[in-house]
């Protein structure tokens, strides 16, 4: 059905065409002076419309209008001088410009000037006949390429506007030649231009349009008078074009009349013509209101739509980042309760003290020391227990600290007794501290997302005019209809916002051309719809690199839910996060803490945290909720702009990165998050490559290979598919017997330019 519109649009098209061809190829101003329709001829072909179609329009147009031998001869020289103008064109790749169109229309009219002068001795004719066709020439290049190339009528120069105003008479002058038992379809014409000027077209333009119709019937009616009759009516049109469309219509009508009658301003005027010009202003009066939008449209349109448009998209952008932050905050107090507390040199000091009387002389106090980190002080949850009023007890200690230490009771006796020493006041001064540190470090995150955000907000600015009008213009010429362009953004971030014909947005022409002229794989990331047949595209520079994934997963025998969670999400500056998180544990519980993770850590990504922000926030919530309450995390941060990648470690085992000549482990010692109230990550960045792929796995795929023998699996199945990858490795580690939740994560990075 919309294949049979298409056809219907062109075969309009060419009809159309075709009887503005027949109105040029009767338009004369002088009797002997050869017609200007070569003009409009010329012009197109300029503007890289169908040399065939417009060829076979332009001949029997010629032939229907000068029915002889010179106009045969005068069409087909013309066809054939641009015919052979287009092949030396292409082979050469040299444009046609309108010095190069203007010259070739000249020497088109050479035989047809050469037999006026041998046979009739018109030697001034042929010369006048060479010079108007040449100027008209121009006069047509430059409003064929505003109409149809650019086709953003809002915005013509003078040069433009004078091409139209003298089509506009042109094709006036061939109607008013036209007379058919003393109808003559002028009127019609009249009545409806003026109108549709007076109600859809800006006042200068409607001007313009009107007197430049009301010119062509001038010359032929040697009547001067007509010109002035047809800016009165214009002008008592006009005077209730704000009010009623029918009101205006009836003082145009009178006007007409009164010029007609008493003035005689108008030739051949009778009721016949009256019945004519009648007839053109029901017409414009019965327009649907769907028609006359979209003529008002095209004739005045609004040509900042389009950087309206792409500056509402980033306000909405901006604004959906602030509301998203709002609702992660809201979810976590909800979640959690109250705020964290931070260190204290009250509670380093008790920490210290602890580490003095009861490590002091432990066969394994350095393995501690350095499994757990000396500046984290691993006896910070218990100390923060007791001060709070709470017995402390052995499972606020690490876990890895609890299954080596041989001293877990003098340490538990011993913290009572230290806090027990505490007074009122060092007390208060502890909570007051805890407060404060809170506040500061969570307005110092907020501090770095307003800055960030600010930054998005500079990145904008005027739109970029040259590359906007040379976008235009190449649509135009692949028949793609743009009424306006905006160009925001750098070439790193670029945004391009168009205002197109409904149904050209599908055009594969439009991100072939638009890619090219920007410099820039672009792609079209959002569409909106406007009343007047017109649809705002926009779209954005694609990043240099895209990914694939596979994800494969299991839960430990005997239980119904797995602690491993996975997350792949676009972030914004084209940038993906992987994340693992594996929380303490299996079943339920486990699953619903892995899940808030998660969820938290992306959220706070996808706000715009950076990494520091994103980690110190959620192992606070975590530690907050006393012992037990941690997670593993394994997050990586793909930058599909060069490849680069971020690994953030905190517990996570080995990951892989596959390249074209080898396998690079990426490993590193981290307790997992919410264990200590200092989070300090492991983090290493890696450049990938086109291909390279990405796996993270979960604890328990390790403990039933080995790293060692998870690295001979991923060279073993390694492959171009990232799920075969996850399913292979998957499969070997449940063959092995694991016994613990299982998850495998594969991520291929490969490159968008092609």
């Amino acid at each position: 059905m919309r294949d049979f519109g298409v056809i219907f649009r062109r075969i309009a098209a060419t009809v159309l065409l075709g009887f503005v061809f027949y109105l040029l190829a009767r338009a004369r101003i002088i009797k002997y002076i050869i017609p200007l329709s070569a003009g409009l001829f010329s012009a197109l072909i300029y503007c890289r419309k169908n040399y065939y179609i417009i060829s076979l329009s332009y001949v029997i147009a010629y032939l229907l209008a000068n029915m002889n031998y010179l106009g045969l001869i005068s069409s087909l020289t013309l066809i054939a001088v641009f015919g052979i103008a287009k092949l030396v064109h292409h082979k050469l790749a040299v444009p046609m410009r309108i010095a190069f169109v203007t010259v070739y229309c000249a020497a088109a009219q050479l035989p047809e000037c050469i037999l006026q002068i041998v046979f009739n001795g018109r030697i001034v004719v042929a010369i006048a006949s060479v010079a108007q066709s040449a100027i008209f020439c121009v006069l047509c290049c430059y409003a064929c390429y505003a109409c149809t190339v650019r086709m953003r009528s809002g915005k013509f120069s003078y040069d433009e506007k004078a091409g139209i105003f003298a089509i506009i008479a042109a094709v006036s002058l061939g109607l008013s030649t036209i007379s058919l038992w003393q109808f003559m379809p002028y009127y019609i014409f009249l009545g409806s231009i003026v109108l549709i000027s007076a109600l859809y077209m800006r006042r200068l333009a409607g001007i313009g349009a009107s007197v430049a119709y009301a010119l062509g019937a001038a010359i032929q009616f040697r009547s001067l008078e007509s010109v002035g009759a047809v800016l009165l009516i214009w002008a008592a049109a006009v005077c209730f074009s704000s009010l009623n469309k029918w009101l205006s219509a009836l003082s145009e009508m009178g006007v007409f009349v009164l010029c007609g009658y008493i003035f005689k301003c108008f030739p051949s005027f009778g009721w016949r013509n009256m019945l004519l010009f009648t007839i053109g202003l029901t017409g414009v009066v019965l327009l649907t209101k769907s028609t006359a939008r979209r003529i008002k449209s095209v004739l005045s349109p609004d040509t900042d739509s389009a950087l309206k448009y792409a500056l509402t998209r980033e306000r909405d952008i901006i604004f959906n980042k602030i509301n998203g932050m709002s609702n992660i905050f809201l979810d976590m107090s909800r979640a959690f309760g109250k705020e964290i507390s931070a260190d204290t040199e009250y509670e380093k000091a008790i920490c210290e003290d602890l580490e003095r009387k009861v490590c002091k002389g432990c066969d394994k106090r350095e393995s501690c020391v350095n499994l757990c980190e000396r500046d984290n002080h691993i006896f910070l949850p218990m100390v923060r227990r007791a001060l709070s009023g709470c017995v402390p007890v052995q499972d606020d200690l690490p876990l890895l600290v609890i299954s080596k230490c041989d001293r877990l009771s003098d340490l538990t006796q011993c913290c009572a007794e230290e806090v027990g020493k505490a007074d009122g006041a060092a007390l208060r001064r502890v909570d007051m501290s805890r407060g404060s540190a809170a506040v500061a470090s969570q307005t110092e995150s907020v501090g770095k997302l307003l800055a960030d955000l600010v930054t998005d907000l500079g990145r904008g600015g005027a739109s970029d005019e040259v590359l906007a009008a040379a976008i235009g213009d190449e649509l135009g010429y692949n028949n793609i209809a743009c009424r306006n362009v905006a160009v925001l953004g750098r070439e790193d971030g670029r945004q391009i916002s168009l205002s197109l014909r409904r149904g050209d947005e599908d055009k594969k022409a439009l991100v072939r051309s638009v890619s090219r002229l920007a410099g820039s794989k672009m792609r079209i990331t959002d569409l909106s719809d406007e009343r007047d047949g017109y649809v705002n595209v926009l779209m954005s520079s694609a990043p240099d690199f895209d990914v694939i994934y596979g994800v494969a997963s299991a839960v430990k025998s005997g239980e119904e839910a797995a602690g491993d969670t996975v997350s792949l999400a676009r972030l914004m500056r084209d940038r993906v996060s992987c994340i693992l998180c594996d929380g303490m544990g299996s079943g339920r519980a486990a699953e619903k803490e892995s899940l808030l993770t998660l969820r938290s850590v992306e959220g706070f990504y996808k706000a715009g945290f950076d990494d520091n922000a994103v980690l110190a926030l959620i192992n606070r919530y975590l530690s907050a909720r006393g012992s037990e309450k941690f997670c593993a995390l394994d997050i990586c941060i793909i930058d599909l702009t060069d490849g680069s990648a971020q690994f953030v470690k905190l517990g996570g085992v080995e990951s892989y990165i596959i390249h074209s000549n080898g396998i690079e482990v990426v490993s590193g010692s981290a307790l997992p998050i919410g264990i200590l109230d200092e989070v300090k990550p492991y983090v290493k960045k890696v450049k990938l490559r086109d291909g390279d792929i990405v796996v993270m796995v979960s604890d328990g795929v390790i403990d039933a290979l080995t790293p060692q023998g998870a690295e001979y699996i991923v060279r073993s199945v390694a492959g171009g598919n990232p799920q075969r990858l996850s399913d292979g490795l998957l499969a070997s580690a449940i063959k092995n017997g694991a016994g613990d939740d299982t998850t495998v994560l594969a991520v291929k990075i490969f490159n968008n330019r092609d």
